[in-house]
């Protein structure tokens, strides 16, 4: 993984030598140039003149060290933060998952979402971030990605995006738009299940393609305020490791319990999409094991999200 010293050295708008960015990233020139190839592929305005390297209209970095500095209080955490790569989730997968090591990065490649769908990942605008989380296999549970979900959307209403919250399973919306989502994968290993969990969120203003399949937002355009990433991002951070720490201690139940605060379509009009046909009902909450529970034809049925797809239709 390569670290974002490269934007934290270039952040102060100042002409760099590429021997001083090579010795601070330990790259050898042939790759740097690539690295900064992809840089300004992804957008960014960098030049290149007479062996030094200046980025103009920068924006401010995610930082790794003020990161920390704000978890003090979260044992065991090791927070990475990198200019680019293809999948903050593939990537920390890939390298062994180390427990509480967090990877983030200002722009992914090839960012993705449930089913696999492309996530949109535009550089230095928004968070993408994955969590690395050992949990013995008896405390396994279907539904945490429903109760990371809630804690998550709690942190964005209390940063002032009030209509926050989550449609089932894995989606963060506001003002009936999507404004982020979670996508937890899991390998097992003799006793404990080595979670990844990702979190995507739309953080600063900007400007989505047209072709997204529905309506986005970012934290920004809900609260009306300017948002810091990297205060954002310790909250968010902070919010997954005390729910994940509660679901050590066995209290899914009580996670599960609150999500009907943040539950978007709790008695709403709703479409189910299967692989053979769409289906209408209301939906009236999850059951136990987070499974959606739709009322379809006077009928209550229950859809597992790796079944189905949700869209609220009111």
């Amino acid at each position: 993984m390569t670290n974002n010293s490269i934007l934290l050295t270039l952040a102060s708008g100042k002409p760099v030598s590429i021997p001083d960015l090579a010795g601070l990233t330990g790259m050898a020139p042939v790759l740097l140039s690539k690295h900064i190839d992809t840089l300004i592929d992804a957008g960014l305005d960098i030049k290149q003149d007479q062996g030094h390297v200046t980025w103009v209209d920068t924006f401010a970095c995610l930082d790794s060290r003020l990161i920390l500095e704000g978890l003090v209080p979260y044992e065991g955490l090791t927070v990475n933060v990198v200019d680019t790569l293809a999948s903050t989730n593939s990537v920390l997968a890939e390298s062994g998952v180390t427990a509480k090591q967090i990877l983030l990065s200002e722009h992914q490649t090839a960012g993705r979402g449930r089913h696999q769908r492309t996530w949109v990942s535009p550089i230095g605008k928004n968070l993408y971030l994955s969590f690395g989380w050992d949990l013995k296999i008896e405390r396994l549970h279907p539904a945490i990605s429903l109760c990371i979900g809630s804690a998550i959307a709690r942190v964005l209403q209390q940063a002032g995006a009030q209509s926050a919250g989550m449609k089932w399973p894995n989606d963060l919306y506001a003002s009936q738009a999507k404004m982020g989502g979670i996508l937890i994968e899991s390998k097992t290993d003799k006793s404990l299940a080595r979670l990844v969990i990702g979190v995507g969120i739309n953080v600063l203003e900007q400007t989505f393609p047209a072709d997204l399949s529905v309506a986005a937002t970012t934290v920004e355009q809900e609260t009306g305020a300017s948002i810091d990433r990297n205060t954002l991002v310790i909250e968010v951070i902070a919010a997954i490791y005390d729910t994940m720490k509660k679901v050590e201690a066995g209290h899914i139940k009580q996670l599960l319990d609150g999500w009907s605060e943040f539950d978007l379509s709790y008695n709403q009009p709703v479409d189910v999409y299967t692989q053979d046909e769409v289906r209408s009902g209301v939906a009236l909450g999850i059951d136990a094991l987070g499974k959606l529970q739709v009322e379809i034809d006077n009928k209550q049925e229950v859809f597992d999200s790796a079944e189905i797809s949700l869209r609220i239709t009111s």
